[in-house]
């Protein structure tokens, strides 16, 4: 039996413009009760399924339509959000859902005791939403209503648990790894129960000791220091509070390390940051000095302002969380407030309409490959647009909840997120356009197009995506077929 449902249509000259249908699961064939069902097409509808799963629609009028079911439990299945045309006659649509996988297991000592409580964490790979669960007083943990996908798996000791002496617990990444680069990855199917035990694991402790100072170089007491693994979806691990002697102090492992002093003084909030490597040896005379925020400037050039929409700009930390965006309509008047001195990459948002973002720069200085160093507010950002953005549509057969992606062939373009999403309309219609003029993949998708972070995804949809070069000022017509979704 095929894994995508499908939608089968039946004819009837005795009732006009409705939509009947049921919904199932997939394995067990069993009707789905209490389910909303969504019709979007010229008109938007919706019923609820009864004990039998069976739904009632109508009267419908007449277009191009797809379904849409979103139910706890349960997903819609590949190409089942394709269109379909509601005329003068009544249509059946039998619908089997796809149940959500499960992930379950027991975190447990190294001597393979269980580990009451301890936390746990699952992230979409590689760089999504974390779920988060904390084991029972026996160490069992249950994941349940996952969707089908690739995740990464990481469990830590309970609160208080101690490790032999020497040593200190690490995150355990599945299947027993202590650094997230080393983690396997868990693919996740459709209805799939993916079962496994996790064995926490302690490794050398090292020492971080070092000084919070302040702008003039004195020890600053009453300093909140944090202490964070560089590695993503990371939290603080501990967090202390410096005496008169400004002096701080961390139990670690190996890798690198976060070390972020926050106070709040009367005339503002001064803050530091530091990383540390950490390799087989304590790390001594760590110094963090504390700084005021200060301002940036961002001038915006090369086209007509006047016609923008909003325009901003994000300042996205390497090291630290967000210091914020600012938004405005006029040319030469955004300014970003409250930034610390660390490196950032700029990510420009909006933009003038039929315009293109043609470079970012620090000063004079190329900012638009990754990360730049802004330690002061003296060195203006500049973003220039030029006119003349090319622009991609067309249609994709069979459309319904689809998404059509347009992806830069440059590796590095590619690496930066320079991407353009489009929602296909109900009739397979779309268009996208402030494209860089340039070579693209262009490729439709009725998956989430944050999956397509997953290197494995991209390197099997790549090859199956349609290529178009784009000059300056180009409109490109790219027919589409849904590009097939790798098990």
């Amino acid at each position: 039996m095929a894994r995508i449902a499908a939608l089968v249509l039946f004819a009837s000259a005795l009732h006009a413009q409705f939509v009947d249908g049921t919904v199932t699961d997939r394995q067990t064939h069993a009707g789905l009760a209490g389910v909303t069902v969504n019709l979007h097409g010229p008109s938007s509808y919706s019923a609820v399924t009864d004990r039998a799963g069976v739904f009632h629609i109508g009267p419908v009028e007449p277009g191009k339509y797809f379904l849409k079911v979103d139910t706890p439990g349960y997903t819609m299945p590949a190409g089942s959000g394709k269109n379909f045309a509601v005329g003068a006659t009544a249509m059946t649509v039998s619908l089997e859902m796809d149940p959500q996988g499960r992930l379950q297991g027991r975190v447990l000592y190294p001597d393979g005791k269980p580990a009451p409580r301890a936390p746990l964490w699952l992230a979409i790979y590689p760089r999504g939403g974390v779920l988060t669960r904390t084991a029972d007083e026996k160490g069992h943990f249950d994941f349940e209503d996952v969707k089908p996908g690739a995740y990464i798996l990481r469990a830590g000791p309970p609160s208080g648990a101690s490790a032999v002496d020497g040593e200190i617990w690490a995150p355990t990444y599945f299947p027993n790894a202590t650094e997230r680069g080393s983690a396997e990855t868990i693919r996740l199917r459709s209805g799939a129960t993916f079962t496994q035990d996790i064995r926490l694991r302690s490794v050398p402790a090292r020492r971080i000791r070092g000084l919070i100072r302040d702008e003039g170089g004195r020890t600053a007491a009453g300093v909140t220091v944090t202490l964070t693994a560089k590695e993503p979806n990371a939290g603080p691990e501990r967090t202390v509070t410096t005496g008169d002697d400004g002096a701080f102090e961390f139990p670690a492992r190996d890798g690198q390390w976060i070390i972020a002093a926050s106070r709040q003084d009367s005339d503002a909030e001064r803050k530091g940051l530091t990383v540390v490597p950490v390799s087989r040896h304590d790390v001594e005379n760590v110094e963090v000095r504390l700084t005021k925020p200060f301002s940036i400037p961002v001038l915006l050039e090369g086209t007509d302002f006047g016609r923008a929409g909003l325009i901003g700009v994000v300042l996205v930390p390497v090291d630290a969380p967000s210091s914020g965006s600012q938004m405005s309509r006029k040319p030469g008047q955004i300014t970003i407030d409250k930034v610390y001195p660390g490196r950032y990459t700029i990510l420009p948002m909006g933009g003038p309409a039929g315009s293109y973002l043609d470079s970012i720069k620090l000063g004079d200085a190329d900012a638009s490959a990754g990360a730049v160093g802004i330690w002061d507010g003296s060195l203006p950002i500049r973003i220039a647009y030029k006119s003349g953005a090319p622009r991609v549509r067309g249609k994709v057969d069979d459309a319904g909840a689809v998404s059509v992606i347009v992806l830069p062939q440059d590796e590095a373009a590619l690496a930066s997120g320079r991407s353009s999403i489009a929602k296909a309309s109900a009739e397979g219609r779309y268009e996208t356009g402030g494209l860089r003029p340039g070579d693209y993949y262009v490729l439709a998708i009725d998956r989430d197009p944050l999956l397509l972070g997953d290197p494995l995804v991209m390197r099997t949809l790549i090859p199956r995506a349609e290529k178009v070069h784009l000059e300056k000022g180009d409109v490109a017509t790219v027919d589409l077929k849904l590009t097939p979704w790798p098990e």
